[in-house]
């Protein structure tokens, strides 16, 4: 065998590079279609491969410390996506639809329900 640490680094570099590859690629396709230029002003090009790359740094670990729980791929795969769905879409869908039907006249305060549904997905 290969060193705990000299194994992970190498499968880390690995993904990144191939995650960066697809994301490149995905950046270049959305400047190529940019009608509005959000891409061209601000440097709105540079902002969001600064955040793919911060996503990659962040998803990539996280996807790691998440596969040890599980005993297949598969089934970790599904609990990333469906947290992702959750944290991601149903949280911050419920957020706003709560936020949208209080009325100050209701006895439940669904904006403060709103606020902790948020405040709490903010911090999954």
């Amino acid at each position: 065998g290969v060193k705990p640490s000299i194994f992970w680094i190498s499968n880390f570099l690995w993904d990144f590079l191939v995650y960066m590859i697809v994301s490149l690629t995905i950046l270049i396709i959305l400047y190529g279609c940019d009608k509005r230029n959000t891409f061209s002003y601000n440097n709105g090009f540079g902002t969001m491969l600064l955040l793919l790359v911060l996503l990659g740094l962040a998803g990539i670990p996280w996807s790691y410390i998440l596969s040890f729980p599980f005993r297949t791929s598969p089934a970790a795969y599904a609990i990333m996506v469906v947290s992702t769905l959750i944290t991601g879409v149903v949280c911050p869908l419920a957020a706003y639809l709560l936020r949208k039907l209080y009325t100050p006249k209701m006895s439940t305060n669904l904006a403060e329900i709103s606020d902790i549904i948020r405040y709490t997905a903010s911090w999954l």
